[in-house]
């Protein structure tokens, strides 16, 4: 977009005043305002919070990302703001500059920051004014209002798709038992599993609540995680040494703040289930799991499923459990409560952005869909990125 549509654009916010975060050291001044909106923006999750942005970046974004954090501000004040950045894959010039949400891939909800009963028009205006820098628009794993606004127009010059990415399920139990919020059949499973697996030994669960039980107990999440994997001839994250070090890192920070929700279910003292997660807003989110193939067909992650629910209703601190973003068997058989996440792309209505928009928008989704060849990307891509680590 040209150089006088951005002053047009600096012209038309009246008392907003615009911004584009681009430098890292500017990101970590305005933890304070990011926050502090944040807490204001309806449906807000810890995806959006400051240290989670932070600890991603840091720990994941390479050479071909550059942050694009676009902000309005009202004196001191954030108003409204959107976590992306502009990356670009393999294939140097040729392959498109796309902007995306902060660490999307390890994000289970993506949306903006926003005051109640705003519009974000204003936001993706300034957004819009910098469409020279990048190609493609890739918003992954948005809900229903994630992105803020009805009123915002497509701009002229470019095509819109919305496509259901995701589903997101949960389970609210409020002040109710949450045994009398799941279905009946599901409670008798739970119950009938637990009598087997206590033919052969005791279950206990307990959480991490010390730094060196942090660290344990990610420990046996990420043996166990890859032990699933390779049964299924797959490469598991943790195999990735920076994923593990983002891993640690980022529960070592959330359990500062108290939101850390680490836990497992031992039978004879050995780990059978281990969950990772976290706490915010009376929510309490599942974030990663990893069960033993040892007692699989007795569903230790549906028995640490029920332990945290117990737990969390024992102790009062939260109202509602987060399955997070996927729609596997196994959560649909918890709960019936569900809501669609989005992905909308914006490409260019040009040759090259009619590429773009078969590429991303039909030929991605139509491979993501088949089981097999969505595995055999993702294997391939993993196994090519821990070649590459171990090369450098």
């Amino acid at each position: 977009m040209k150089e006088h549509n951005r002053e047009q654009f600096q012209a038309d916010t009246g008392a907003r005043r615009p911004e584009v975060v681009r430098d890292w050291g500017r990101f970590l001044e305005i933890a304070e305002p990011w926050e502090r909106l944040r807490r204001q923006t309806h449906g807000f999750t810890l995806f959006q919070s400051h240290l989670w942005l932070r600890n991603s970046w840091e720990h994941c974004a390479g050479d071909k990302h550059q942050l694009f954090v676009a902000c309005l501000w009202e004196g001191a004040d954030l108003v409204a703001a959107a976590p992306l950045c502009i990356t670009r894959g393999a294939g140097g010039s040729l392959a498109p500059r796309v902007l995306r949400f902060i660490a999307a891939e390890y994000a289970d909800f993506a949306r903006i920051l926003l005051l109640p009963e705003d519009d974000a028009a204003r936001l993706w205006a300034l957004v819009e004014a910098h469409s020279d820098e990048w190609e493609v628009a890739d918003f992954r794993y948005v809900p229903g209002d994630g992105l803020g606004t009805r009123s915002a127009k497509v701009p002229a010059g470019w095509r819109h798709e919305q496509q259901v990415m995701e589903c997101a399920r949960w389970i609210h139990f409020g002040t109710r038992p949450w045994r009398k919020c799941v279905k009946r059949t599901m409670r008798h499973s739970i119950e009938r599993h637990r009598r087997r697996i206590e033919e052969r030994g005791p279950i206990r669960f307990s959480r991490a609540t010390e730094v060196r039980e942090v660290e344990e107990y990610l420990e046996e999440l990420a043996d166990l995680h890859t032990r699933h994997w390779a049964q299924r001839g797959e490469t598991s994250l943790f195999q990735f040494p920076g994923y593990r070090a983002w891993a640690v890192e980022t529960a070592l920070q959330f359990q500062k703040s108290g939101q850390l929700y680490l836990c497992r279910l031992l039978m004879d003292e050995r780990p059978i289930a281990v969950g990772w997660g976290f706490l915010e807003d009376e929510q309490m989110l599942l974030y990663s799991t990893a069960y033993s193939h040892e007692v699989a067909l007795h569903s230790p992650g549906g028995l640490l499923v029920a332990a945290i629910l117990d737990d969390l209703q024992e102790r009062g601190v939260a109202t509602t459990f987060s399955f997070g973003r996927g729609d596997e068997e196994y959560k649909r058989r918890w709960s019936e409560e569900h809501s669609p996440l989005y992905r909308h792309l914006l490409t260019r209505r040009n040759a090259r952005g009619s590429v773009h928009s078969m590429l991303f928008g039909k030929v991605l989704p139509l491979l993501w869909r088949h089981p097999t060849s969505g595995r055999a990307l993702r294997e391939l891509r993993r196994r090519a990125s821990l070649i590459i680590g171990r090369a450098r």
